[in-house]
């Protein structure tokens, strides 16, 4: 009989994209704290940050107050006894978690490290290991990415379900499993919801 030799290559994890992913995530956390001092710039964020709130109270909607002329904001409603964003959900969802924990302005630092780990998949996938960390180191350090996911807009939520249903499509044309469709459905739909 023949010796059957049987190389079994193991996966491992790559340690860098992680670690640029926590960078990344300090990173726009300090510059959303120390630059845009937690507060909201444009009349959108707070749009959002309101329905997140009211997300975070069990409700889709509140009661508008007692003189609604005074609390008028653009790209916030009152009609027919509801007060609350002209905007989809998906965004809000996430910053209702942030509202619940206490932090709202953690969420977009957090989303973008994520968005991070998905460039570093999608390269991957798309060319090799040395790509990928590239990719994501780029995507890291580009002063769009480090603006966008300081504030409270919802382009960095956008940007991570897209990436992330990009990446998955990939693995499930390259893997042929069905699981990585049913994620990127799930990615996809929630890029839907958030800036449709």
């Amino acid at each position: 009989f023949r010796d059957f030799r049987v190389s079994v290559t193991k996966k491992t994890i790559d340690p860098i994209p992680f670690i640029l992913s926590a960078a990344v995530v300090v990173t726009t956390f300090l510059i959303s704290k120390y630059t845009l001092g937690f507060i909201t710039h444009v009349a959108d964020e707070t749009s959002y940050l309101f329905q997140g709130k009211i997300l975070a109270s069990g409700h889709l909607w509140i009661s508008p107050p007692a003189v609604p002329e005074a609390f008028a904001v653009d790209h916030i409603m009152m009609i027919n006894l509801k007060w609350c964003s002209v905007y989809p959900l998906g965004w809000p969802l996430l910053l209702s978690i942030g509202w619940f924990l206490g932090s709202p302005w953690i969420v977009n630092p957090i989303v973008t490290g994520v968005a991070a780990l998905g460039v570093y998949r999608l390269a991957t996938r798309l060319y090799d290991r040395k790509t990928g960390r590239l990719a994501c180191a780029l995507f890291c350090v580009s002063p769009f990415v480090l603006m966008t996911g300081s504030g409270s807009m919802s382009h960095m939520a956008a940007l991570c379900a897209s990436t992330w249903c990009l990446a998955e499509l990939i693995a499930a044309f390259q893997s042929r499993q069905k699981k990585h469709l049913i994620l990127a459905g799930l990615f996809a739909g929630f890029a839907l919801i958030t800036r449709p």
